[in-house]
Formats: C-alpha cells, sequence, structure tokens
C-alpha cells in the first residue's frame, strides 16, 4: 500500500509545480494605489477575535490542572507553518469549556495562565448572556436568515427577540472591552464571523486609527431576506465600520454589496486586481473575496492507507459498518452536522433511487453517514434540527427494509481530524449536498486523503462554497433527485483514469490555498489599507449616535466653527458679504415635499420666523453688509417670504435670477431689481424633458418629479436605489442625445437627476455677486457663506478657488490677502476673512461645520447684535467716510 503521507506529499509537490507563484490580487491593486508592496516583519501584531478560542481545553480529575492544545478543525488555529513565524499574532474570544459550565474565579485565574503560553486571552461571558445570544440571536435570527430561510408563519417572537438582540450587543460589547485592555498601537485586529458583527464599531469607538477587518464565514443573504431582520441598519453599519471585509465566495460579497447600495444607498466599485470598494461618504471600505483552504502540513499525519482502511476508530460497535466492510461493499456517503440546510435527506433520497432504478447495485454498495452533533463546540439545537434528525433515520430505515445494511448512521458528538481522515479513506464517492452553506472545508480533506491510484470522486452541491473551487468534482442540482442519483451512479462507475485526472485537477486548488496562505493574504491585505488610510492628509472621523447611525466616515480636515473666530473677524472689517440656503439652513428643511408634484417644499409654505426676519433684517441695515439668501426656490416665493425685508438680496432658482439690494458703502439701503444671470433663457427644452422625466417616474415605483422654475428635478431616493441607479444612467443618456444644442446641463446626484440651464448654479452667482462688490463697493475684506446640501457645495467650491486659489478642499477658514494688480475683481483687500460651513456634520468642500439650523441663527444673531450696537455708536463722519469709499 506505501506510506499514504508519502503519496500525499509526491501527489502535491506534482500539483503544486503546475502553478506558478501569483501574488493576491487585492494586494496588486492596493500597490498600484500605494506605489509599492506590503510585507510582514516581526514588528507587526494581529489580533485574531473568534467567539470561541480555537485550542481544546481539558481538566486532569486527579490534579486539576489545565490541559490546552490547539483544535486544528478550527481555521484560525495556529497552524505548523503559521503567521506567528512572521509576526506576533494573539488570540481572543471565550473559552469552550467556559461556554459549557461557567467558572469560578480561582478556575478562571488558573485557566488564564494556563493559556498564556498559547498568546490565547480569554473572554468571559455570563451564561445567560451566551445563551441569550448564541442561541436566540446568533442561531434563531441571524443563522437562517444569512442562509436566505424565511419563516413567514412564524411568530415574531420565535425569529426576533428584543432581549436576545441586547444580549448580542452586550456580548459584542463584552469582547471590545477586552480587545481594548490588550490592544497596542499599530495592532491590526482581525474579527471573525457573524457573532461579532458589532464588535467593528465598538473598537472604533474607543481606537479611531484601528486597523479592523471582518471575515464573515457564513454565506451573506440577498437584500430582500436580509432586509427582514429588524436591526438590519444596525448591523450593516457595524460591519462598514470595519476596513476590509472578508468573504470566501464572490457570490457572498456581492449579496452584500447590494445590501449597502438598497439599503444605505452606498455605490461600490470594482478596484483593477480583484477587489471591491464600497464608498461610504468620503470613507473608503474594501471587500475582498479569498476562499480558505486546509493545511496539508496538519492533515498529513493523519493520513490512513485506503486499501487498509478498515473500520474507522470510534465506530467499531456499528455492525452494519463492519459487516459493510467485511463484505467489500462500495462505502459512500460523508460526515455532515445534523441540520436540515446539510441536504442529508436529499443525498438519502437520491441513493434510495438509485437503488430502486438500479436494483444491481442492491447489496453492493452502503451509505455511510456521520451525523455530527457540535462543530467547534458551538452545537445546533431546536425543534428544526430534532426535525431534521427524525426524517433522516425514517428515509435510512426504509432503504435498509428495502436493501438491509444499505445505509450506515452514526451519531458522534463530533468528529475528530484523525476520524474524519479514516472516514475519508473507506469512501469511494464522498457526497456534500448542502443546500446553502458559508465554508466546509471536509470535501477538501477528501481531495487530499485519497491521492494517486486511490483517488476517490466528490458529488457536490452547486450551492456549497467548494463548488466553486473544485472544478474536478461532479457538481450537482441538489434538489434534482434524478441529477444527484445519475450523479452517484456516474461516481460509482467512473473509470480509474477519469477519477484521478479529477482528483488531480482539485489537487492543484489544495495545495496551492492553504489556511496559512489565505490568513496571510488577508493579513497582509488589512495592513496595506491601515497604512493607505494613515497616509491620507485626512483621517477618518466617527459621526452619529446608536449602533445604526454610528459610522466613520472621511471629513477633509474639517472643524466645527467658532462663533468667536467669525466675530472677531466680523469686527474688524468694513465690506461684508454673507451668503446663506434658506431650506435647511435658515429653517429646518423637510425630508421631501409631501406634495412631490408641486415645486416648493413645505417650508417655502410657511412665514419666517419672527426673530430670523428680525436678524436678516437688522444685517442688512448695516451699511457695512450685503446679504443675500440663495435658493433654487422660484422668484415669486422668494419675495413673498423675503421681500418684506428692506436691503435684502436675493437669488432664485439656483441663481439664475437674482436681485442685489444694499451694498456695502451705499448710503440708502436698495430694494434692488431683478435680474437673469444669462443673456438669454431659452426653455424650450422644458416640455421635451419634462415628458421624459414624467415617463421614467411612472416606470420606477417610488420615484418623483420636482419642477423648480427653470429646472427639473427627479428624485427617487424613495425607490429602490439599485433601479433607480440604474434608470438614472440610462436617462442621462437619453437627455443627452435629445437635448444636444440646447443650454442645459444634466446632473446626476445621488437619489436625483437634475435638468436645469446650462451655467447656472449657486456658485456662479455667488462668484458673480463677488466681482459685481469689487466692481462696485470697492471689494470685500469678510465673506460668510453657509448652506446644508449637495447645491451649496458649488458656493463653497467658487470661494475657495476664488479666494484661495485652490480647490474645494483647501484647508482653514481666513488667509490674508493681498491687492491684485489695478484692484481688479481678483483684489481681496488688505484682510479678506473668508468662513465657508456646512450644516450638518458631514463631509464638505468646506471646511467648518455647524451641528444644525439653530446654530446658524445663533451666529447671525451674533453677528446682528454686533451691528445693531456699532450703528448704534457709529458717527455721521464714519458713514461718510464708508461712502466715500463705495464712490472710489
Amino acid at each position: 500500500a506505501g506510506d499514504p503521507a508519502a503519496a500525499a506529499a509526491a501527489a502535491a509537490a506534482a500539483a503544486a509545480a503546475s502553478v506558478p507563484g501569483t501574488p493576491s490580487l487585492a494586494q496588486s491593486a492596493l500597490d498600484d494605489l500605494l506605489g509599492g508592496g506590503v510585507d510582514l516583519d516581526e514588528t507587526d501584531a494581529v489580533m485574531v477575535v473568534s467567539y470561541v478560542l480555537p485550542v481544546l481545553i481539558h481538566r486532569d480529575p486527579a490534579t486539576a490542572a489545565w490541559r490546552v492544545s490547539w483544535n486544528q478543525d478550527s481555521i484560525v488555529a495556529k497552524k505548523h507553518r503559521s503567521l506567528t513565524e512572521a509576526m506576533r499574532v494573539l488570540w481572543v474570544g471565550c473559552p469552550h469549556i467556559e461556554l459549557e459550565a461557567e467558572l469560578s474565579p480561582e478556575d478562571r485565574e488558573t485557566l488564564q495562565e494556563a493559556l498564556r503560553p498559547f498568546h490565547c486571552v480569554p473572554v468571559y461571558v455570563p451564561a445567560h448572556l451566551h445563551a441569550r445570544a448564541y442561541f436566540d440571536f446568533c442561531r434563531r435570527t441571524l443563522w437562517p436568515t444569512f442562509h436566505n430561510v424565511v419563516r413567514p408563519y412564524a411568530r415574531p417572537a420565535e425569529s426576533f427577540s428584543v432581549e436576545a438582540w441586547r444580549a448580542y450587543t452586550a456580548v459584542n460589547k463584552c469582547f471590545s472591552d477586552r480587545v481594548l485592555e490588550v490592544y497596542e498601537p499599530g495592532d491590526l485586529v482581525w474579527v471573525h464571523d457573524y457573532h461579532l458583527l458589532l464588535l467593528p464599531s465598538f473598537i472604533l469607538r474607543k481606537l479611531r486609527t484601528a486597523s479592523v477587518g471582518l471575515f464573515l464565514h457564513t454565506p451573506f443573504p440577498a437584500s430582500e431576506i436580509f432586509r427582514t431582520i429588524p436591526v438590519r441598519d444596525e448591523l450593516l453599519r457595524g460591519m462598514l465600520n470595519a476596513d476590509l471585509i472578508g468573504f470566501h465566495l464572490f457570490e457572498y460579497a456581492r449579496s452584500f454589496l447590494t445590501c449597502c447600495k438598497r439599503g444605505l444607498g452606498l455605490e461600490y466599485e470594482f478596484v483593477p486586481g480583484g477587489f471591491l470598494a464600497v464608498k461610504d461618504q468620503k470613507r473608503t471600505v474594501m471587500v475582498q473575496a479569498s476562499h480558505v483552504g486546509i493545511e496539508p502540513d496538519v492533515v498529513a499525519p493523519f493520513l490512513r492507507p485506503v486499501d487498509a482502511a478498515g473500520v474507522p476508530p470510534g465506530l467499531e460497535a456499528l455492525k452494519d459498518l463492519a459487516d459493510a466492510v467485511a463484505g467489500g461493499r462500495v462505502l459512500i456517503g460523508g460526515i455532515d452536522e445534523c441540520e436540515r440546510l446539510r441536504g442529508i435527506n436529499l443525498k438519502l433520497l437520491a441513493f434510495e433511487q438509485l437503488l430502486e432504478t438500479e436494483p444491481e447495485w442492491r447489496g453492493r454498495v452502503a451509505f455511510v453517514q456521520l451525523l455530527v452533533g457540535a462543530r467547534n463546540f458551538l452545537p445546533a439545537r431546536g425543534e428544526d434540527v430534532d426535525a431534521g434528525r427524525r426524517e433522516v433515520r425514517a428515509i435510512a430505515a426504509r432503504v435498509n427494509a428495502l436493501a438491509p445494511g444499505s445505509v450506515v448512521l452514526a451519531d458522534v458528538p463530533t468528529a475528530s481530524l484523525a476520524q474524519r481522515m479514516a472516514v475519508w479513506a473507506t469512501l469511494k464517492v464522498a457526497i456534500f449536498s448542502a443546500v446553502r452553506e458559508g465554508v466546509n472545508t471536509y470535501p477538501l480533506e477528501y481531495v487530499y486523503a485519497r491521492s494517486g491510484e486511490h483517488a476517490g470522486v466528490v458529488v457536490l452541491s452547486e450551492f456549497c462554497s467548494t463548488a466553486h473551487v473544485l472544478n474536478g468534482a461532479l457538481r450537482v442540482n441538489v434538489w434534482n433527485t434524478d441529477e444527484l442519483t445519475a450523479a452517484l451512479l456516474r461516481a460509482l462507475t467512473m473509470t480509474p483514469a477519469e477519477r484521478i485526472a479529477r482528483q488531480q485537477r482539485d489537487l492543484i486548488f489544495v495545495v496551492s490555498n492553504t489556511t496559512s496562505s489565505w490568513a496571510e493574504r488577508f493579513v497582509v491585505d488589512l495592513k496595506t489599507v491601515g497604512q493607505r488610510v494613515h497616509k491620507e492628509a485626512e483621517q477618518p472621523m466617527a459621526i452619529g449616535f446608536g449602533l445604526a447611525g454610528f459610522r466613520c466616515v472621511g471629513m477633509g480636515g474639517m472643524r466645527t466653527l467658532e462663533v468667536t473666530d467669525v466675530l472677531a473677524a466680523y469686527r474688524k472689517t468694513v465690506r461684508r458679504a454673507i451668503f446663506v440656503d434658506w431650506g435647511g439652513t435658515l429653517v429646518p428643511n423637510d425630508d421631501r415635499p409631501m406634495t412631490p408634484s408641486v415645486a416648493t417644499e413645505e417650508y417655502a409654505h410657511r412665514s419666517l420666523p419672527h426673530a430670523t426676519h428680525h436678524c436678516l433684517e437688522e444685517l442688512c441695515h448695516d451699511p457695512r453688509n450685503l446679504v443675500m439668501v440663495v435658493s433654487g426656490l422660484e422668484r415669486a416665493i422668494m419675495e413673498q417670504v423675503f421681500g418684506g425685508i428692506p436691503g435684502i438680496s436675493l437669488a432664485a432658482e439656483h441663481g439664475l435670477l437674482y436681485k442685489v439690494g444694499s451694498v456695502p458703502g451705499a448710503h440708502a439701503r436698495g430694494a434692488g431689481h431683478w435680474e437673469q444671470i444669462i443673456e438669454s433663457f431659452n426653455d424650450e427644452w422644458k416640455d421635451l424633458a419634462s415628458a421624459i422625466v414624467e415617463t421614467y417616474a411612472m416606470r420606477t415605483n417610488g420615484s418623483y418629479v420636482q419642477k423648480k422654475g427653470s429646472s427639473i428635478v427627479w428624485r427617487f431616493e424613495e425607490a429602490d436605489l439599485e433601479f433607480g441607479s440604474l434608470q438614472a444612467k440610462e436617462m442621462r443618456e437619453h437627455l443627452d442625445n435629445l437635448l444636444q444644442g440646447y443650454p442645459v446641463a444634466v446632473h446626476v446626484g445621488k437619489g436625483y437627476v437634475e435638468i436645469k440651464p446650462a451655467g447656472v448654479d449657486k456658485g456662479v452667482i455667488v462668484d458673480h455677486i463677488v466681482s459685481h462688490l469689487f466692481a462696485h463697493a470697492g471689494g470685500v475684506d469678510f465673506v460668510l457663506c453657509v448652506g446644508d446640501d449637495s447645491a451649496d457645495e458649488r458656493m463653497f467650491a467658487a470661494l475657495a478657488k476664488r479666494f484661495h486659489g485652490a480647490g474645494p478642499g483647501s484647508p482653514g477658514g481666513h488667509h490674508r490677502q493681498h491687492h491684485g494688480v489695478g484692484g481688479g475683481p481678483h483684489g481681496f483687500g488688505p484682510q479678506a476673512r473668508v468662513f465657508c460651513a456646512t450644516v450638518g456634520r458631514k463631509p464638505s468642500s468646506a471646511p467648518y461645520y455647524v451641528n444644525d439650523h439653530e446654530e446658524v441663527i445663533e451666529l447671525l444673531q451674533s453677528l446682528r447684535l454686533h451691528s445693531t450696537r456699532s450703528n448704534r455708536n457709529r458717527s455721521l463722519t464714519d458713514l461718510n467716510r464708508l461712502g466715500q469709499h463705495h464712490a472710489a
């Protein structure tokens, strides 16, 4: 028979020789972005966080001493060729023995000492929290949902419990507290699986610069399924607070990206080299798809000769199995956890049909199935598990009635590596029939266990994760019993040459994609992503409250706008320009109009608050000020609300129409008259554009059309965002083709498409007014500009370009500038102070932010009080001097 380990090593070497070394695709992409590769060295450290520590813990009954060893069945356990050779690794998680029975404080202390040589840090979760979090939330809510299983007729309490969600949150908080205790600056934090989806959020609340990775070992559901979770936003936000998110298959990553787009409106893109990126404000979250493997060096010592396999250890008491081996039957079967998603009943039904349609195989083949109670000490339990076990036994009894001794079922608490390798050595055909699966390395073990002339055949459900990496397997739709039966018959009758060829094809993946190489790829990518973030000028900032609102975003170096700074500059200047938006800035903004077809927002139907009206009136009364309200609404509406304020300047329809009231240095407050910023405005295009937009609105449920004077806006933020984005892309192409030759611009934003006159936006009108002040009022030495939405970003960009000579992200809100040559439009005066601020703490072109519209009013009130006192104390000579400055 020869040495099976030597045979496997020889086969593995031959397979590996046929595959050239290839670096991580994600790493190649990031190398291009960073201009260089990243390697791991002894100065690096990674903290591997999993719900259960990857160690086996036993207690000597005689001495009460702890015995600890690595659990090689765990993906995250230390392997023979481990990351520990290149860097410092620390494992954080619950000891499995603690989950079974809560330990005393003394036992916990001695256990912690026993775990120290293994670099394991225990997390002690109270028993009641573990039961609630794991069994009631993870297994009852997340596990079925992540596997696309929905129980529509179940009572709400059976699928989701508020108490269980609170326990899940508390457990994640326990883990974060433990991570914070042992974290050192520069450590990489690698979080594993669906038990700890909130952990990235809890870590980043305290460690803003930590590099956190998350790898999910389950599938990710379709968006229609995921949205049934009551706390879906909290879970998504928790995941997105990681820097790098990993999945075993692109199929799962794609479902996650779709949920981000449909649930949170976040866009994603492909990065050259096989990487994906989710755009969350100015922050980028990388997404990786990389399937784990096995560690041949760990498996090799447990290999058994195929032709001398005999009865596997621990199963000697099964008389039917002993008889089948002694009788020379061909053995087929598998090892699975006893739960419905493993599809054990489906392969038994196919085996039953095989014996019915091919009676010559009765007595020649036996089906051996190990029913495993738990993997990694986290058992599946509940009515579904018990019902599935009864169904499997009923089918087995029926088959054995047809052909006695044909099905052998063995219940085992857990299957060790040695036991599994013995079973694989006895099976000529291994069948894996899961209907939905995250990751299962058993098929990879089987490929490695039977090498050379003893190669076996893998019959693999196309819903298994390994079906995407084992090209030599017979892949089937396990829901089709006829197809699965035909695959079993083909596997039993396959020629040795075909079996060997198929096994060699799969062995290439097994030996070249080991657990160690998979882990190294992820850690290197996580380090690379972290270095990219630290190299950026801006650092992510935490915003929002609660698990659903908290997130890290890029803020572009923003800081809060201090009233004292603005007021100090206001006091020292005499030619001031104040530009403010209306809705969302002077008054609270509505989420959306109650009547979508009406062009005006709800706030436009209400009178301006008296305090705000009085404040604007007093600011306009100051002869050193120009105060302009800039809005996207129509002229008539703005006149109705603001027309009673003497000297105010207004810009309607994003600046297409405007009027200038009082300007700095004028003796009298001017009423102004309305002008148009472009010489001629041809609106013949509006009927054509309106017809197109209305058509798309009818075809896109939840979308609507707004007509704002000279512009038409199609809004789809309430529709399916993915479908809306596709419709927006098609609409833009349609409009660009039909409106060629018309002076219009089509702008696609987040949740809307806007068609408006070309060369008209808030930035254009602000720049025009500033030029007007230089031409007719001696320039400007103070500018305050405040707005809240994307249209206002044009104002910030225009002012940054004019006053700072840079793009919209220029840091600082006030710079010392000098007169241009001849006092032209780009002369700024000796001390031009510019303050641009967005309303709300969010990424913006403005260097400053205020929290809400109330802070805007408080700021304007502070300026008003100074203007009132200053005007009261100003002499006639001072006013004349300012007027002479204006006349000059």
